[in-house]
């Protein structure tokens, strides 16, 4: 099995019986991480059942893993699936506390993020951290 598609099992798992597909999964697993083209490499796999959450294969799955661009199509699909094409990451910013007459906020100010992964990417200007904060900030001020 040296030269088994680990990623052709991910895909095709559903097609066999739980049983089966486990220990096909397993001796894929094994088998990539004993091959010598692998030896600096670093293997992580989790594999859910999305109707009832459980694990259903696990291998050293606590270990974190920076993802192979081919992994993020999985993962963008399966956020199109479960939150929908038009879903928008939101960031809230909120107070406590009282704005006086003449505009100060006695209180205090709270962002509530929302899990934004460009939230200060530098890769877009919209999204760098000077242009986040003057667009906070112009919205306070506009409050």
């Amino acid at each position: 099995m040296k030269n088994v598609n680990l990623l052709s099992l991910l895909l095709f798992l559903p097609l066999f019986s739980f049983a089966q597909s486990t220990a096909n999964l397993n001796k894929a697993v094994n088998a990539v991480c004993n091959d010598n083209s692998m030896k600096h490499a670093s293997v992580s796999v989790c594999v859910r059942n999305i109707a009832n959450g459980r694990n259903v294969y696990s291998y050293d799955s606590q270990r974190s893993l920076a993802p192979a661009s081919l992994v993020k199509l999985f993962t963008t699909a399966l956020g199109f699936k479960q939150l929908g094409s038009s879903f928008r990451f939101t960031t809230i910013i909120g107070y406590s506390g009282t704005i006086e007459k003449d505009g100060t906020l006695e209180g205090n100010v709270y962002l509530v993020g929302g899990g934004d992964p460009m939230l200060g990417s530098y890769r877009y200007r919209q999204t760098q951290p000077d242009s986040v904060f003057d667009a906070w900030q112009q919205a306070l001020l506009a409050q």
